[in-house]
């Protein structure tokens, strides 16, 4: 049996290149110059004497997170200098014109093939429709003037619904046109004797699908409050401390939950995920107190008890903690609002208990037209009695009224790049934070310097329930599943179990301890 330390590990002691690692892999790398972040903080106070017990203090605390570490991607999904944009709005409006026309692709029948009018390939000059050279260069190899003939746009993606779908003008989603079209099942176009596009017409090291992450020093954060601090020292058995702050927290480094390093939307404008911090508490209300009840020897009342009567009568105190705040924050993501703005929106946020039993965050109304209008789609009528059938864009079911949180791609708002549409990130706050801690104390004193102490405590004496959007121990939550009947319901409460062992409700405990 070896003894000793562990051998060292077999690592290469130089960089071997070419990578040949596997084509979904991702690729790190560390700036050379990469610096330990740090946090600059300040404060200023003032402090007035209210009475000989109670001060009143009033203080701003400020600090700034410089050079963070930061991640980013640069293998952004490019649409824009390759022309896949500028040629998916002409493969929109081939769509739109074909279901206007009911035309199908050559060589179909539009009886026997149901829904073949859902198609963007080009009909020819005079049809309203357009020669899509880089589409058919990927879906059949043609390149040159094999575009501009109509007969030659005969491949079934022209039709397949994975691609028509990203031209709903409801909803339009280029960037998904182009990821498919990006995909692995079309890199024979771009590489071998055959190809027809460059290697990285999508992506810049298209052969590190898992990503090609830089790190850098480009996080920040940013934090500035307002205290208003009350504090008694003990006297005449009362102490108190009470505070309100005021505040707001704002980086750019936290992308999702699970993210070590944030992941701007875009290398096109950085500044499209600075926001809320997953930790910003705008409105904070905290305070605790001890009270000694003023009866029993050397108190204000039956000050000279002894025996049972001090026994039963004196002794006796009150404590609390209590803390008022605002909601943690969730994230909607990339979505545009209807009928409403984002102020209208967090007013109403709230704890709506509803017939099925559950909780939601959101009223009905806005949770229901959310949800319909996320379902949408190019809806496609079976033939009947032989007739061909019938296609046109709109709503599975009924169409949204009033106000409701729309996908990003609403009012036909095609994005070149995420977040170029509707809020690039919206982030609300949840319902609001109420905890109250209160206890019974009792005292029982043997000499000057010993006494048993009584003790009960109750956590959360009122029970209140503070639900949460999403998991409590998650560091930034989201609001998702616009298209299901579930949206906006809430399924947790406040808890903590890492330390206190805080189920989140109310908890009775008793404690006994002699003092000395």
């Amino acid at each position: 049996m070896r003894q000793g330390p562990v051998a060292p590990g077999a690592f290469p002691a130089s960089p071997v290149y070419p990578n040949t690692g596997l084509i979904t892999d991702g690729v790190n790398q560390f700036l050379p110059n990469l610096k330990v972040g740090y946090i600059n903080s300040w404060t200023l106070s003032f402090q007035r004497e209210l009475t000989s017990d109670t001060v009143l203090e009033v203080r701003y605390i400020g600090n700034r997170g410089k050079d963070l570490w930061r991640q980013y991607d640069l293998n952004e999904l490019n649409i824009v200098e390759n022309g896949v944009y500028s040629e998916w709005k002409l493969a929109q409006q081939n769509l739109l014109a074909n279901i206007a026309a009911n035309r199908c692709q050559a060589g179909l029948n539009p009886t026997a093939n149901s829904g073949c009018a859902a198609n963007f390939a080009y009909f020819g000059p005079g049809t309203g429709t357009s020669p899509l050279p880089i589409t058919l260069g990927y879906f059949q190899g043609l390149t040159g003037a094999a575009a501009a003939v109509a007969g030659n746009y005969t491949n079934a993606n022209f039709r397949s619904s994975t691609y028509y779908n990203t031209m709903n003008p409801l909803n339009p989603s280029a960037l998904t046109f182009g990821a498919n079209l990006s995909s692995t099942a079309f890199d024979n176009r771009r590489t071998g004797a055959a190809a027809i596009f460059p290697y990285n017409h999508f992506l810049v090291n298209a052969g590190k699908r898992g990503g090609a992450f830089v790190v850098d020093n480009s996080g920040r954060t940013f934090y500035d409050a307002m205290t208003v601090e009350v504090r008694r020292r003990m006297s005449r058995g009362l102490l108190v401390q009470a505070n309100y702050t005021f505040g707001k927290a704002i980086n750019n480094t936290y992308a999702s939950s699970s993210a070590v390093f944030d992941q701007p939307n875009t290398l096109r404008d950085f500044d499209l995920r600075r926001g809320l911090a997953p930790f910003d508490i705008t409105h904070s209300i905290k305070g605790n107190f001890i009270y000694e009840l003023p009866v029993g020897r050397g108190k204000t009342f039956l000050s000279g008890a002894n025996g049972l009567v001090e026994g039963f009568l004196g002794g006796w105190g009150f404590n609390g903690n209590i803390r008022i705040q605002s909601g943690n924050p969730f994230s909607l993501g990339n979505v545009q609002l209807v009928g409403m703005d984002q102020k209208e929106l967090q007013e109403a946020i709230g704890v709506y208990r509803e017939p099925d039993g559950f909780i939601y965050v959101l009223p009905k109304d806005i949770r229901d037209n959310t949800v319909r209008a996320a379902n949408l789609g190019v809806l496609i009528t079976p033939p009947a009695g032989g007739n061909p059938s019938t296609v046109a864009i709109g709503y599975t079911g009924t169409a949204p009224t009033g106000r409701y949180i729309a996908p990003s791609g609403a009012g036909n708002c095609a994005q070149q790049y995420s977040g170029a549409c509707g809020y690039a990130n919206l982030v609300l706050k949840g319902p609001s934070f109420f905890r109250s801690d209160l206890s019974i104390v009792k005292k029982v004193k043997f000499t000057e310097n010993t006494n048993l102490e009584l003790r009960g405590e109750f956590l959360n004496a009122f029970n209140n329930i503070n639900f949460l959007v999403g998991s409590a121990g998650a560091d930034l939550n989201s609001l998702g599943g616009f298209t299901s009947s579930a949206f906006g319901r809430m399924t947790q409460g406040y808890q903590d179990l890492s330390t206190t062992n805080d189920p989140g409700g109310r908890l009775v405990q008793l404690v006994v301890r002699f003092n000395f």
